[in-house]
């Protein structure tokens, strides 16, 4: 919003130009809690694949040929569950993943592993985002 995408009349009451009227924006918005798994295997995964010297071979592979590391995506499998069985639809979202992060450092372990973010599936509430007062953009 800050950037001039929203509500226009919000915007303006706020001195911020509407470069787009988007009154969706802010709006309807579903928390789906998530968590990760993270196991450690003894199998090559990207983590042990991804290293400084791989990566640009990697990208050259992949734009020479649209192969190789550089293809796998950041989700390889989804299973869906229901988290008893009088539900009528699935509750919850196991997504499994190629890499396995260390969370406290923000970036991927040096070991093999995987990932499984478990997630609602189901929100069972929507809310909003509203501007309150001018916080200026700050630019770095």
């Amino acid at each position: 919003m800050r950037l001039g995408t929203g509500p226009a009349a919000m915007l303006a009451d706020h001195g911020i130009d509407a470069i787009v009227d988007a009154p969706g924006v802010g709006r309807n918005l579903q928390e789906h809690v998530s968590f990760p798994l993270s196991y450690f295997i003894g199998v090559p995964t990207l983590n042990t694949m991804m290293g400084p010297l791989a990566i640009p071979r990697a990208l050259l592979r992949y734009f020479a040929s649209g192969t190789g590391l550089m293809r796998a995506g950041p989700v390889l499998a989804t299973a869906m569950m229901r988290s008893h069985g009088d539900l009528a639809h699935p509750d919850i979202k196991l997504s499994f993943g190629p890499v396995c992060f260390d969370v406290a450092k923000r970036k991927p372990h040096h070991r093999a592993g995987i990932r499984i973010f478990v997630n609602v599936a189901s929100p069972g509430s929507r809310g909003e985002i509203r501007r309150r007062a001018w916080i200026p953009l700050i630019r770095r």
